[in-house]
């Protein structure tokens, strides 16, 4: 292939990447707000009255722990209105979990905007520095890593476990 032939090869398949980006998005908008109203309106019951739990529920039927479950229902409180009416098509789901952890009931919409415009053409590296930051917390890219901050782990090459 020429270089000519590489650059709308590379052209033509980031753009199918960004629409599965955002037909991804939308899919896990779209399941944060449907797991939110069986949540809310405890409608897991109708499969049985004696269902103790929206956890148990979603874990035994859905097939999904009850921390993602939660995970894609505060990502869709949190950003669900404002990417409805906004054209933020480029972020990925995951940029909004990480945003998801400095947004507050309390964040206004024109913060939360400001912070999807910072993380819309961020790579994930940057963005999690970005929110260290604000976390007042040292960024991995500006930490000097000083030898006396570090630490020594070792590594079974047969099962993969870490220790000290």
């Amino acid at each position: 292939m020429t270089k000519q032939e590489l650059g709308e090869e590379l052209y033509s398949r980031k753009n199918g990447v960004l629409k599965g980006i955002d037909s991804s998005l939308t899919g896990e908008l779209e399941t944060g707000k449907n797991l939110l109203a069986i949540k809310k309106g405890r409608l897991y019951r109708a499969e049985s009255p004696h269902m103790p739990s929206f956890g148990y529920w979603v874990e035994g039927e859905m097939g999904i722990s009850r921390s993602v479950a939660n995970r894609k229902i505060d990502v869709y409180l949190k950003w669900g209105e404002l990417l409805a009416k906004s054209d933020f098509t480029s972020i990925s789901y995951e940029k909004l979990v990480l945003l998801s952890k400095v947004v507050t009931d309390k964040t206004s919409e024109d913060e939360k905007r400001d912070l999807l415009h910072m993380a819309q053409d961020q790579t994930l590296t940057g963005l999690r520095n970005n929110i260290r930051e604000r976390q007042n917390k040292v960024a991995t890219d500006v930490c000097s890593h000083k030898e006396e901050n570090q630490e020594l782990w070792n590594k079974c090459k047969t099962c993969g476990k870490f220790w000290r």
